[in-house]
């Protein structure tokens, strides 16, 4: 097997339950190869955060093992680099000297560490702001000076939880651009999120996480092509739909019912849309309310939805 070939890291059967007795990860398998990105996608609660922090080394599973680049000895969790729930910054130092120290901890050279900072705040628009106290950061540019130093860290495996988070559309396609770059070099990439087309655009292969369990791995195309229909409409309703509205009616031939959120259904359809006058003339006759409508291909949320039988968002109360 080539350095290429082999696994960045190995999960293997890995387990783990909080205090409380509630399973975050169940019998999960997962192996990460070098010059990809894999995305890893669920609802708030599904065990994305807690997987990551397996296989980064910051927690100790109850069960199973993981095994990194090809368990050799020694700079293993060196050779890792995160950006995870919380930032290891100091609020009274500038972001510049902030992602220098921590890289020179890391045992890159002074003058090279600063190189680097500079480099990449920089480029993820920090650059006017980078000799700033942390302490006068908004979000966004604190989950930018997180990616700025995951990426100047230069890992063999990046592990990234919620990255978009907060971040503006320049700072989106500056990661999504650094992603692809790392992974033609060989890098190896774990990056968990909601965001169907930036995981699409950005992914070589998504796992769908589900109560902890995995449901499914596959490239995006796999995973997108398990969904039933050419197309996905979704009819926005004018407060929650009733139960005489989205259960139990006939809709147009090729047309099914695949969820229903509150006041939000979501239909696939083989006809590609040109069943939509009649399913909505079918809505009007059952007394709905129709606010909006909108028809598109089917996505990796429609794709968690078929396959792990749940929505990937869920509708806040």
């Amino acid at each position: 097997m080539t350095p290429r070939e082999e696994p960045a890291v190995r999960a293997e059967g890995i387990r783990h339950a909080w205090e409380e007795g509630r399973s975050a990860l169940r019998d999960v398998d997962l192996v990460v190869r070098r010059g990809e990105v894999l995305g890893v996608m669920g609802p708030n609660g599904s065990g994305k955060s807690t997987l990551l922090r397996v296989l980064a080394g910051a927690l100790e599973p109850d069960g199973g093992r993981v095994e990194r680049f090809g368990g050799g000895a020694g700079g293993a969790l060196r050779r890792t680099a995160t950006v995870l729930d919380r930032s290891p910054f100091a609020d009274s130092l500038p972001g510049r000297e902030n992602v220098t120290r921590l890289l020179e901890l890391r045992g890159v050279p002074g003058p090279e560490a600063r190189d680097r900072a500079e480099t990449w705040l920089g480029r993820f628009g920090l650059a006017d702001r980078s000799g700033d106290p942390v302490a006068t950061y908004s979000r966004g540019m604190r989950r930018k000076t997180d990616l700025a130093l995951a990426f100047a860290a230069a890992g063999d495996l990046l592990l990234l939880d919620e990255p978009l988070d907060a971040l503006d559309a320049a700072a989106r396609s500056t990661l999504a651009g650094s992603l692809r770059e790392r992974a033609r070099a060989g890098g190896a990439t774990v990056v968990t999120g909601h965001g169907a087309a930036f995981m699409e655009d950005v992914c070589d292969r998504v796992a769908f996480l589900r109560a902890g369990e995995l449901a499914a791995l596959g490239s995006p195309e796999e995973l997108i092509g398990a969904v039933e229909g050419s197309a996905t409409i979704e009819v926005e309703l004018v407060g929650p739909a009733e139960d005489g509205v989205a259960e139990g009616r006939e809709w147009p031939e090729g047309v099914r019912l695949a969820a229903r959120d509150g006041g939000r259904l979501r239909f696939s359809a083989r006809d590609g849309g040109a069943s939509l006058p009649d399913l909505s003339a079918r809505l009007l006759e059952a007394g709905a309310e129709i606010a909006g409508v909108r028809v598109r291909s089917p996505d990796l949320d429609d794709a968690f939805l078929a396959l792990a039988g749940e929505p990937l968002r869920r509708e806040s109360p």
